[in-house]
């Protein structure tokens, strides 16, 4: 019998917050972030809209914007763990989800990233290695299958979990502009609207939990991943069956693990961003995976508060999740976390509010 698996902190920066619980009470009150950027402009002259962190210097560039977002969350959650009132630090394996590799953004950025991150954790004592866990929009939700998978087969306590994106550099916004993804760039009618984030989530076991004197936030009882083709163009073709074959799976996994055969999600929170190819790729997992699904046209997006947060979104879809459910104003015990990266993957993870 595999062990239970359970969410017991979460951390998050945003353009709208600087914790998880300031970021998720923002996006609760439906405030926006979206501003003019001071110096990016688009072909037509036009300055670029999208949702900056307040507290980082405009001429910084991606790769350091992406590290003091990344190190900023991270000491959130060292703060939240405790870890400064315990000699042993803690022992964990981070995994991290990457941003896509396009132009502004090269393997050589992300080894830098990753160079430059171990050596935060070691500074804060919060994890000991740092594992590369998917890019994109899914790659944080890929993440929290596989710590889920690792703590629930006992092969380890705990994993933390993570992304960091941020659009913000010529060349990324030059891509996203050229390929038609820029919301209002070269006349785009559908596109999105460029952000910056980065957030973390603690996956443990029960004996963890007691251990460290945690309350459970949420419980992890599915998750599954896809691959499917990279959807990087102006225009990919249609697909939709990667994403509902995700959701199918991890729905199943969640079935079995509760021994509730009719369970449906019907709080769902995903990465709708304003790409045409989303919404149609979601209208057709709706009819696929049907019969998983409640009221599936109630889904949650965040993105027209703090704008696309790439790879930070499968965490920070978490962080609302949770923070739903801790502030009471979440209405149903089930939510269902879906999102996909223009490489292709796809991924659905299943959350179960915590047993009081």
């Amino acid at each position: 019998m595999s062990r239970p698996v359970h969410i017991c902190a979460v951390a998050a920066r945003t353009p709208l917050g600087l914790s998880a619980e300031s970021s998720a009470a923002a996006v609760r009150a439906g405030l926006c972030a979206f501003k003019e950027h001071a110096r990016f402009v688009t072909r037509l002259g036009e300055p670029v809209v999208g949702a900056m962190d307040a507290r980082l210097d405009s001429e910084l560039g991606g790769l350091h914007r992406r590290i003091s977002l990344a190190e900023a969350a991270l000491d959130e959650l060292a703060t939240k763990l405790g870890v400064e009132s315990h000699a042993e630090g803690l022992d964990a394996s981070v995994l991290l989800a990457m941003p896509e590799l396009v132009p502004g953004w090269r393997l050589e950025d992300e080894s830098a990233l990753a160079a430059q991150f171990e050596s935060h954790l070691r500074r804060r004592r919060v994890g000991t290695k740092l594992e590369l866990a998917g890019r994109g929009h899914a790659g944080a939700l890929l993440a929290l299958g596989h710590a889920a998978e690792r703590v629930a087969a006992g092969s380890v306590e705990s994993c933390i979990v993570g992304g960091v994106d941020s659009y913000f550099d010529m060349d990324c916004l030059g891509w996203l502009e050229r390929h038609e993804i820029l919301a209002g760039g070269g006349g785009s009618i559908s596109g999105l609207v460029p952000g910056e984030a980065a957030a973390f989530l603690v996956v443990a076991s029960p004996d963890f939990l007691r251990r460290r004197k945690l309350p459970s936030q949420a419980r992890l009882i599915g998750w599954s991943t896809t691959e499917g083709p990279d959807r990087r163009s102006a225009d990919p073709d249609f697909c939709g069956g990667e994403l509902s074959t995700a959701i199918a799976n991890a729905m199943t996994l969640a079935r079995r693990r509760t021994g509730a055969p009719g369970l449906r999600a019907e709080s769902i929170y995903c990465d709708l961003n304003g790409e045409r190819f989303r919404s149609e790729e979601w209208t057709f997992a709706m009819t696929r995976a049907a019969e998983f699904l409640g009221d599936a046209t109630r889904c949650r997006v965040a993105t027209d508060c703090w704008g696309d947060v790439g790879a930070s979104t499968g965490a920070l879809l978490a962080v609302l999740a949770v923070r739903a459910w801790a502030r009471d104003y979440a209405k149903h015990s089930l939510t269902l976390l879906w999102s996909g990266s223009y490489s292709g993957l796809r991924s659905a993870v299943v959350l179960e509010a915590p047993r009081v």
